[in-house]
């Protein structure tokens, strides 16, 4: 045989090798995804409004709220599509879900009411409440009713969603939804806006797939989410929520803006920046203050999609801000060269998307004590398969320790952090609440393929 023609034999048979590897890797992500279909429905809502939902400035309040789980065919933009919602009891058509404003230490019932066709549950991401309101692993049949009932204990942005497999397709579908534990010192902010930050994706498309999806804000595409106001003076809070099911999102402002919240935690050292990147179910606050001599309108921009702020000029001094720095401890020292209570190692490959090789509920769970601070680790190869993991643990925020062996010296709480190719991260957590609490990747194609696992804390 020619030495041509055996290269070429041993290509082919690379090329079929990887694609049955790459058909095996996905095969599990196929089967999930096709074992619920997508919202289908006669109703058909058309989300442009004169009022913005999103703005909460004055909103009051509402401890009692009841959350419908609708099918619907709504019209966004030139898109009319099969989608969910989260609407209300008056039927409001929320093109990103309907906001719940709630008061830390203000006991909250929150009534369910699942109308979707199909089973879902809901998990209230980022606050830390007793685990038998989670919800990670409720089931709500069509037609029934569950009843949340908990007190928040922090003030900050957090989101409630989906958590009923394939979560994937329920929310990047729009089962999502802001939940937004307010402070006193919101008040003294002339502007306080959500924004959600999603995806619309086109029927049949893979989800996060490039070619066939397009970056919304608040549940609109290009320029058609309502604009801000703001006028010389007045200082705006802005809280960005990324609500995608697979994407990382990036947002690029024309001004500095000044970060002050973290996965709703105050930070210790807020810093200035033009640049955002949140991972999948990661949450950053930013204050805006301007102070040009000329009305502007400025685009705030995340992919494909924008939202225009207006601004009008005038001879106002800037207010002071009302935001209030966190203390800003950092974790305990001696936790550095502490030998790691768990170690996880994250992978993607035939068998699906793996912690340790296994995939949920496979998994094998981790004791912890209440109250006691452990040290977990964990490790992400740089491999064909791998990929940023942003992990999402339930139940708690943590901070990290150290990336590939050097101190972070970082004294942010988060409750969403991504993995990074190539590193080894080393975190720092306790668990105020028993239960099973799971941690798992938050690009929700991956926690459907089993990269998901649980703490055990009694």
């Amino acid at each position: 045989m020619k030495r041509s023609t055996k290269i070429a034999l041993t290509g082919i048979l690379v090329a079929i090798g990887l694609l049955v590897f790459f058909y095996s890797s996905i095969k599990p992500w196929l089967t999930i995804r096709q074992s619920q279909p997508n919202p289908t429905s006669s109703k058909i809502v058309q989300t442009s409004s004169n009022e913005d939902p999103y703005n909460i400035t004055n909103t009051k309040f509402d401890e009692n709220p009841t959350v419908f789980v609708e099918a619907v065919n709504m019209q966004i933009g030139s898109h009319n599509l099969a989608r969910f919602t989260y609407s209300n009891a008056a039927d409001t058509a929320y093109s990103a879900g309907q906001p719940i404003i709630l008061q830390a230490g203000k006991p909250a019932t929150i009534r369910v009411k699942n109308s979707s066709g199909m089973k879902t549950n809901i998990h209230w991401h980022g606050l830390t409440i007793p685990n038998d309101m989670d919800g990670a692993f409720d089931e709500l049949a069509n037609g029934s009713t569950k009843v949340y009932s908990f007190t928040p204990t922090e003030t900050g942005t957090y989101w409630y969603h989906s958590h009923y497999r394939p979560v994937e397709t329920q929310v990047g579908n729009g089962m999502f939804g802001p939940l937004i534990v307010k402070s006193e010192a919101d008040s003294r902010y002339d502007l306080d806006e959500i924004l959600m930050l999603s995806d619309l994706t086109s029927s049949g498309g893979m989800m996060g797939s490039s070619n066939d999806a397009s970056d919304m804000i608040n549940g609109q595409t290009g320029e058609n989410s309502h604009s801000l106001q703001l006028s010389g003076g007045q200082i705006a809070q802005l809280r960005f929520i990324n609500a995608s099911a697979d994407n990382t999102k990036n947002v690029n402002f024309p001004f500095s803006v000044r970060v002050t919240h973290q996965d709703g935690y105050a930070l210790a050292k807020p810093y200035t920046t033009k640049n955002l990147t949140l991972y999948p179910g990661q949450r950053m606050d930013v204050e805006v203050v301007l102070a040009d001599t000329e009305n502007q309108s400025y685009t705030i921009q995340d992919g494909n999609a924008s939202i225009r702020l207006n601004y009008q000029a005038n001879t106002k001094a800037a207010k002071k801000s009302p935001f209030v720095p966190a203390k800003g401890e950092n974790p305990a020292p001696a936790l550095l060269g502490k030998v790691p209570d768990f170690t996880i190692a994250l992978a993607g490959g035939m068998s699906g998307w793996t912690m340790n090789g296994k995939t949920f509920p496979d998994t094998a769970a981790m004791p912890v004590k209440i109250g006691q601070t452990v040290k977990v680790r964990f490790t992400n190869g740089s491999g064909m398969m791998s990929i940023d993991h942003p992990i999402h643990i339930h139940g708690a925020h943590f901070q990290i320790l150290a990336i590939n062996g050097v101190s972070t010296n970082d004294n942010t709480w988060y409750d969403t952090y991504p993995i990074k190719t190539g590193t080894t991260t080393d975190i720092a957590i306790a668990f105020s609440e028993t239960g099973t609490w799971v941690i798992h990747c938050h690009i929700l194609n991956h926690e459907d393929n089993g990269m998901m696992a649980a703490f055990k804390v009694s």
